[in-house]
């Protein structure tokens, strides 16, 4: 199993994410489907090399990044529909320049905040939060 594996309990379904990183080599989610009931039975999504940052309080959506870090997708939890998926360019930065950080996020049931990265001139890292409305995808400005 790959490194540093962690999980996200559904609250209200009791079902499981389990995202795994395979270091510099990809990222897998899985989900239990069997819930909390029963024995663990784990499927793989069928997109892969995305990153799990977060979940909506109540369960009905989750946030990821692309493990290449070019952008945030929102999931739907009961049909795993993405409403949208937001690009690097749309929060005005230069893809070449700037990525989706792994490690930074957080989101509610209205609001994602979605950490973008990069180095300035100097070599010194920068982040910055920004505000995104997930029911509409309108970004709102930094954290």
């Amino acid at each position: 199993m790959g490194a540093a594996p962690f999980n996200h309990v559904h609250p209200v379904d009791g079902s499981v994410y389990l995202d795994i990183g395979e270091g510099q080599d990809d990222s897998v989610i899985l989900l239990d489907t069997a819930g909390a009931d029963s024995k663990l039975e784990f499927v793989t999504h069928s997109w892969s090399d995305r990153c799990l940052i977060d979940r909506a309080p109540s369960g009905q959506q989750f946030m990821t990044v692309d493990h290449g870090q070019a952008d945030v997708a929102f999931h739907d939890h009961l049909n795993r529909d993405v409403p949208f998926t937001l690009l690097v360019e749309a929060f005005g930065y230069d893809r070449e320049a700037t990525f989706v950080e792994w490690s930074g996020g957080h989101l509610t049931e209205d609001t994602a905040i979605v950490t973008l990265g990069g180095e300035t001139q100097d070599e010194e890292d920068w982040f910055r939060g920004h505000l995104d409305d997930v029911r509409t995808g309108t970004l709102s400005g930094e954290v």
